[in-house]
């Protein structure tokens, strides 16, 4: 909402929805802000089991929908990881 309030000239939409395969349609820029943050007395290993998940589905759901020529940014923590495993799982990107 505030992208749209901010009325961004470049801004040509905004697609809301929980469908990888919706969301990652046709993009062209994609920033993966999506991450689970560590809880008390959680190993590293756990959030990286729990952060994995989330980035194979992406990373199959980029290869699959979105541009070839996408650029992708990975915010989540640990970011470098999570990169890395989007990227092994986005086969033909």
């Amino acid at each position: 909402m505030e992208l749209n309030d901010c009325a961004f000239p470049l801004l040509h939409g905004i697609t809301m929805t929980d469908k990888l395969s919706e969301g990652f349609k046709n993009t062209d820029y994609a920033l993966l802000v999506g991450s689970k943050p560590r809880g008390p007395g959680q190993e590293r290993g756990d959030l990286l089991k729990d952060n994995g998940k989330i980035f194979i589905e992406t990373g199959k759901a980029l290869s699959d929908y979105a541009n070839k020529s996408i650029k992708v940014l990975v915010v989540g923590n640990p970011a470098n990881t999570n990169a890395l495993i989007a990227a092994h799982h986005a086969k033909g990107l």
